[in-house]
């Protein structure tokens, strides 16, 4: 990746890190029998077929995709292959996200298989949460459209080509296309995309804060940013370095959200996240939204939990469907899901199938359960591990205890914070496993 970056019209172009000479066979087959497979799917449903037509046209619009030039549709040195496609759809969005199928295998091979993965760029998800409860002043964003934003060079894009209709006109004749970018389900994406991140800071942190730069390394998980502050100005100030480094290495930061409506007012409308951009900053309350997954109600500053119970079977598999519905990933709350994780494991070791009914001393138990379950949205927790009179505070330690059971153990972490005027304040937190 070092040998191969370099930045051309505002965005880094980083080659495809195969693992070996390659020579792939010809897959145009496989990839149009998928497509007359999708072909009925769109034509069965005008939802979805709007919904995909918009996604795919959209990569052609921004030039994340471009039709396979007539100079290149007679290559044959083994630099081929078609991505299938499909759509994922999530629960509770309307529109679908379409996915290429990297993973297909045709004569032997797929085009992950001749990709190398990467080291691992990616933060620690715990770190990123942990530096996020730091200070007052907490900002969120997310970086537009990530890995579109890196540029594939043109000799590797014959690699990444399929099969889509012209304006998604199922009754015109099928084309060749072929991405401009490095795809999501591609297994050398994510190492490389990170990669031109920190290629980022290193060419274009000493125009900024030192902190810029500690912070495009430090505070990112992939694509989004979680980050907190002492002081609101610094919090300001800071937000405009990252728009502005971002922008130097090719990425755009957008969907932002903020815990206090000074700051948030200082990022144009159209940079604010959807759940936050329409709202009366002089009177409209902020909403609660996710920060990695956990629900954070910006308004009060807490992290608050959810979980789903509705119409799940008392089986092994509504037990674990309901367990797993609790996102949870720092422990804050695993006190309770203990003793629900306690009554899975009570059924995994009596060999209980998937849609066996529990005991009747299970069902006691998981009902007792359930009810407390409907009382954990109650729960709030503060989001930063320093009152806000402290500032950054003087000095800091940690203190652990923990403890075990045969059906558990037990840590819980207490951080112990000492103002600059001596008032001492002491924070919680815990993990329990079954």
């Amino acid at each position: 990746m070092t040998d191969s970056v370099k930045q051309e019209d505002g965005h880094y172009v980083a080659s495809l890190p195969y693992r070996d000479d390659v020579h792939l066979p010809d897959n145009h087959d496989i990839a149009r029998k998928r497509a007359q497979t999708l072909k009925r799917k769109l034509e069965a449903d005008e939802a979805y077929r709007t919904s995909y037509t918009e996604q795919v046209q959209k990569y052609i619009m921004k030039g994340y995709a471009e039709r396979v030039p007539d100079k290149a549709r007679q290559r044959r040195d083994g630099r081929v292959w078609y991505m299938p496609h499909h759509a994922v759809k999530h629960p509770t969005k309307p529109k679908v996200r379409v996915v290429f199928d990297l993973k297909v295998r045709f004569g032997g091979h797929s085009l992950n298989d001749h990709l190398l993965q990467g080291p691992d760029l990616t933060n620690n998800l715990v770190g990123v949460l942990l530096r996020f409860r730091n200070g007052q002043f907490a900002v969120t964003e997310d970086i537009q459209e990530m890995f579109h934003q890196v540029k594939v060079p043109i000799d590797d894009r014959d690699v990444l080509r399929y099969l889509w209709w012209p304006e998604g006109d199922t009754s015109r004749r099928i084309e060749e296309y072929r991405m401009t970018s490095h795809v999501f389900g591609a297994r050398s994406s994510p190492s490389v995309v990170n990669f031109c991140l920190r290629k980022t800071a290193e060419d274009y942190g000493h125009l900024y804060d030192d902190e810029t730069t500690t912070i495009l390394l430090r505070n990112f998980y992939v694509d989004n940013l979680l980050k907190s502050f002492h002081d609101e100005a610094r919090c300001v100030t800071l937000i405009n370095d990252l728009i502005n480094v971002c922008r130097d290495g090719g990425f755009r930061l957008n969907q932002w959200t903020a815990n206090n409506k000074r700051v948030l007012a200082t990022v144009p409308e159209g940079e604010r996240d959807d759940s936050v951009a329409v709202l009366d900053l002089s009177k409209d309350e902020l909403p609660t939204e996710r920060a990695l997954g956990i629900h954070w109600d910006m308004n009060d500053d807490n992290f608050t939990f959810r979980g789903d119970v509705r119409d799940k079977p008392y089986t092994l598999r509504g037990v674990l469907s309901v367990v797993a519905s609790l996102y949870d990933p720092l422990g804050l709350v695993s006190p309770f899901t203990l003793l629900g994780k306690q009554i899975l494991q009570e059924m995994c070791r009596r060999k209980l199938s998937w849609d066996e009914k529990m005991s009747d001393t299970e069902v006691l138990q998981w009902e007792a359960w359930l009810q407390q379950f409907t009382l954990l949205p109650e729960f709030k927790l503060r989001r930063s591990l320093i009152p806000p009179a402290f500032g950054e505070g003087a000095s800091f330690q940690l203190h652990h205890f923990s403890d075990a059971s045969q059906t558990g153990y037990r840590v819980a972490s207490y951080l112990r914070v000492v103002s600059t005027d001596g008032e001492v304040h002491a924070h919680c937190s815990w993990e329990e496993l079954e």
